[in-house]
This record gives structure tokens, C-alpha cells and sequence, in this order.
């Protein structure tokens, strides 16, 4: 019997075990899932859960990051040294695989020949919209920040050998910038999503969906804010607007609104107790960063989700007439939408689309043949 390859999961400040509560400990846990499917012998390295959720398997415990910043973590010399040699004592050989989840692992493993690398973003691409969300000038100073966190990034994905992208466009640009091998897998629940129910005809719902921590999502509320919430209300005077995940991380003046235009939600626990096949999933993010974990969620659902080109240039699979509603401007995006509300057989085949794509792209035994192929080193 051939003694299955050894494995290191390295992944720092974010928990791979337990009820997840973001969009990467859903990544590090498919990883982890992906990695157990294909027999490896796992040994995961992580900081302790402040929130005590149980990890299964072979655990190394380590000190958490000291900082969650990309640009000066490379300045932790100390604490990256440290960590580094701690892995370098669990590689044993050169055949065994250290797997680097998101760019703080990636940092602090040692050089070998076998460093998988889980992308979930170009941080210099997010560092530059987090900024400019905040509507402050950019100074010299601002561009010569960004252009070092970008040299930071670049230096950092050569020490990868094998890239796992989140997002299909991303992927693209790993590859022909950077040179890397790369295989794009989104990011996908474990766990499959049971439809409560059939599609109904009925008033049109609109939902915000997903964590306020994230940078999509606070753009998003910016977007509905600043301009497509008018253009939806005007064009859908029968529709309802709900909103549903933890929002505390808003602006307050963002929170207030919503309260006052949307029913607001919240966290909560099974979303089948609130979601419809046929429901609009808004997704106006006009930036092309990451991958949208809640693309696979909702079409499990049988949700349609509503955005621009660049909502879903990450996500090949989403067409716009077969599984989602695409189109080039918000109010573009407002008269398709009117026109969904007055057509319910077009909402059900949108939402059986959704559904089917789920079955077909979305599975897990689809997604691990592409882990396979990546990890073939």
C-alpha cells in the first residue's frame, strides 16, 4: 500500500474548523475537505480560535498574526521567522506539500519545492478600493503606498509554485503577469443547499445578502446608496426590499439607512428559512476583486443574482438570460429587472437555470478533480 503524501495546511487568522462566519473560513474549509478527499496525510498549522470551535485531525498550534496588515507584516521579521522554522520542522521531505492559505501563510512558510499557494485576492487591488471608499484625496504619498504593496505582492507570489485561484479573471492574470501555474476553483458551502420550496409567482423580492466585513459588500450598499436604490424603487413600485447577514460593520449613517429602506434581517442561521427560488440576489459591485462566495450560495437557492459585467468576470459559469441578470449600467440593471417582474415564466426558467448551474459546476466532485489536476506536481 502507497503511503498517502504529507501535507501542511498553514493558515493564519483564518480558522479553518467549526461554523463558518466569513467568505475565507468557507475557502480554508473546502480546502481542507478537498485535501482529505485525496488521501493526504494533513497536518494543519493555525493559531488557536478565539471562539473555541473544534478542529479535526493532527493540529500544530502557533502564534497568532501580530497584525492584519499586508504591507507591514513584511516588516515582522520575528514573528515570520519563527513561524517559518516551526513548518520547515513539520516538512519532513521534499515530496510533501505545504499548502498556504491566503497571503499571511503564503509570508511566513519556508521556501520548497512543493508551496501551493490559496489566492483569494490581489491585495494591492483591494488596499487601492478600500481607500478609495473613503473619498479622500490621493496624495503622492497614497501612490507611492500602493505601488509598494504592489512590488510586496509581486515578490511574494514567486515564492509560490502552484496557484489555487478563486477567481476565473484572476487566474488569467496570475498566469499571464505573473507566470503562474494556476487552477481557478471557486469557492463553495459544503454544505448543499435544500431548497425550502418551489417557485411561486408573487411580488418581486430584492435581497442585500452577505457579511458587512466585507469590502464588496460595503461598495455594494455604497452603490445602492449613492445611486441604483433610487432607480430600483422607481422602476419596482411593487417590490419588496429585504436585507439579510450581520451588518454592524457598516458606515452608521449606511446602517440607518437600510433600516429605513430595506427589512432588515440580519445574521441568520439557516437562510432557506427566509430565501425563494425567484428571488433577486443584488450584486451591483462594479469591481473586478476576488470571487463572490455567495454566487454559488444563492443559485443553490434558486436565487437570480443581479449585477454588472465585472460582478462576474470572476465566475464564468454565471450567463446572463440562463442564471443571472447582467447588463452595463444601473439603469440598465433597473429596466431589466421591471421587465423580470412582469414576466414570472422568465423568473422560473432563470431560477431553474441557477439551480441547474449549482448541480453541474458547483458540485464538490467536480470541484476536486480540478484540485486533483492542480496538485499533480
Amino acid at each position: 500500500m502507497v503511503n498517502p503524501t504529507q501535507a501542511i495546511f498553514l493558515t493564519l487568522g483564518i480558522y479553518p474548523g467549526g461554523p463558518t462566519r466569513s467568505a475565507t473560513e468557507v475557502r480554508a474549509q473546502q480546502n481542507l475537505a478537498a485535501l482529505r478527499a485525496l488521501n493526504y496525510d494533513l497536518t494543519i498549522v493555525t493559531p488557536p480560535d478565539p471562539a473555541g470551535r473544534p478542529l479535526v485531525g493532527k493540529v500544530v498550534l502557533v502564534e497568532p498574526p501580530p497584525i492584519n496588515d499586508f504591507v507591514r507584516m513584511h516588516a515582522r521579521w520575528r514573528y515570520r521567522r519563527k513561524i517559518r522554522r516551526q513548518v520547515a520542522q513539520l516538512a519532513v521531505g521534499p515530496d510533501t506539500i505545504i499548502f498556504c492559505e491566503h497571503w499571511a501563510a503564503l509570508l511566513c512558510a519556508p521556501r520548497h519545492p512543493r508551496v501551493v499557494y490559496s489566492f483569494h485576492d490581489f491585495e494591492s487591488n483591494l488596499i487601492k478600493v478600500r481607500r478609495l471608499r473613503k473619498s479622500s484625496s490621493v496624495t503622492w504619498k497614497t501612490r507611492a503606498y500602493w505601488g509598494l504593496a504592489d512590488w510586496l505582492e509581486r515578490r511574494l507570489l514567486h515564492k509560490a509554485k502552484r496557484v489555487i485561484s478563486v477567481s476565473a479573471s484572476e487566474a488569467i492574470k496570475l498566469h499571464d503577469k505573473f507566470y503562474a501555474v494556476v487552477e481557478y476553483i471557486p469557492t463553495v458551502p459544503l454544505a448543499q443547499p435544500v431548497v425550502a420550496e418551489k417557485f411561486k409567482a408573487g411580488p418581486l423580492r430584492l435581497w442585500l445578502y452577505g457579511s458587512s466585513g466585507a469590502t464588496s459588500n460595503k461598495v455594494i450598499l455604497d452603490h445602492l446608496v449613492d445611486k441604483l436604490f433610487e432607480l430600483l424603487s422607481s422602476a419596482l413600485p411593487g417590490a419588496e426590499f429585504h436585507q439579510a447577514g450581520s451588518y454592524q460593520t457598516y458606515d452608521a449613517d449606511k446602517i440607518e439607512w437600510l433600516r429605513q429602506h430595506f427589512h432588515v434581517h440580519g445574521f441568520v442561521d439557516d437562510p432557506t428559512t427566509l430565501f425563494r427560488p425567484g428571488d433577486i440576489c443584488l450584486m451591483p459591485y462594479q469591481q473586478d476583486t476576488g470571487f463572490r462566495t455567495k454566487i454559488p450560495e444563492v443559485c443553490g437557492y434558486g436565487m437570480i443574482c443581479a449585477g454588472y459585467p465585472e460582478t462576474f468576470a470572476c465566475c464564468p459559469e454565471m450567463r446572463d438570460g440562463y442564471n443571472c441578470i447582467i447588463a452595463e449600467t444601473p439603469a440598465a440593471l433597473a429596466e431589466k429587472m421591471a421587465d423580470l417582474a412582469d414576466d414570472q415564466a422568465l423568473r422560473e426558467r432563470l431560477a431553474a437555470g441557477a439551480m441547474e448551474t449549482h448541480r453541474r459546476d458547483f458540485s464538490f466532485a467536480a470541484l476536486l478533480e480540478r484540485y486533483r489536476r492542480i496538485l499533480s506536481f
